[in-house]
C-alpha cells in the first residue's frame, strides 16, 4: 500500500498536467464552432456583408430602413466574431422592409379600438459563400401593441426598439444559430 502511494505521488503532477492540457485543447477547438450566443459558424467564416435594407412597404417611414440596417449590423457584430465586409463577405444578409401596418386588436363593445398593433415584416436572403446548402430566403414579422388613444408617431421609436429586438433574435437564430 505504501508503495502504491509513492507511485501516485510521483505521477500525480503528470496526470494533472495531462488533464489540464486535454481540457485546454478541447476548449480551443470548440470555440471556433460554437459561441455562448448560440452562433454555430465554421471557423472558416470570418466576414459578413449586410447591405442597407430595401424599402418595399409604402406605409413605412424611410428612416426605418437605416434604423433596421444599423440594428442588424450591430446585432451580428456583437454576437459573433465576424467582421463587417462592404461586399462579398463569407456571409451575406440582404433584407427588405415589406410590412409596416397598424391594425386594431382590442375592440370594445362600441366597436372602438382600445389597443392597436404595429406589425413590421422583413424579407431576407441569406447567402453562405462557403456552404451553398445553407443559402435560403424567408420572411419574418413581429409586432407590438400600444394604446389606441396614443398616436403612432408618439410611440413609434419605443415600439420599433421592441419589435427590432424580436426581429434580430429571430433573424440571428434562423441564419447563424441553426436553431
Amino acid at each position: 500500500m505504501v508503495r502504491w502511494l509513492q507511485i501516485m505521488r510521483i505521477y500525480r503532477n503528470q496526470l494533472l498536467y495531462f488533464i489540464f492540457t486535454a481540457i485546454l485543447c478541447l476548449s480551443q477547438v470548440s470555440c471556433g464552432i460554437y459561441s455562448f450566443t448560440g452562433a454555430s459558424l465554421s471557423p472558416d467564416i470570418k466576414t459578413i456583408s449586410i447591405p442597407p435594407y430595401q424599402l418595399i412597404s409604402p406605409e413605412a417611414p424611410p428612416s426605418l430602413v437605416q434604423f433596421l440596417t444599423e440594428k442588424t449590423r450591430d446585432y451580428y457584430l456583437q454576437n459573433t466574431q465576424l467582421t463587417l465586409a462592404n461586399e462579398s463577405g463569407d456571409l451575406t444578409l440582404e433584407s427588405s422592409l415589406v410590412t409596416f401596418s397598424v391594425t386594431p386588436v382590442d375592440i370594445s363593445s362600441g366597436d372602438i379600438a382600445r389597443k392597436n398593433r404595429l406589425t413590421v415584416g422583413i424579407k431576407y436572403k441569406f447567402t453562405n459563400r462557403l456552404d451553398k446548402e445553407k443559402n435560403f430566403e424567408s420572411v419574418l414579422s413581429q409586432f407590438a401593441d400600444f394604446d389606441a388613444s396614443v398616436l403612432l408617431t408618439e410611440k413609434q421609436d419605443e415600439l420599433m426598439e421592441e419589435i427590432s429586438a424580436k426581429l434580430m433574435e429571430d433573424l440571428f437564430r434562423k441564419t447563424v444559430a441553426d436553431w
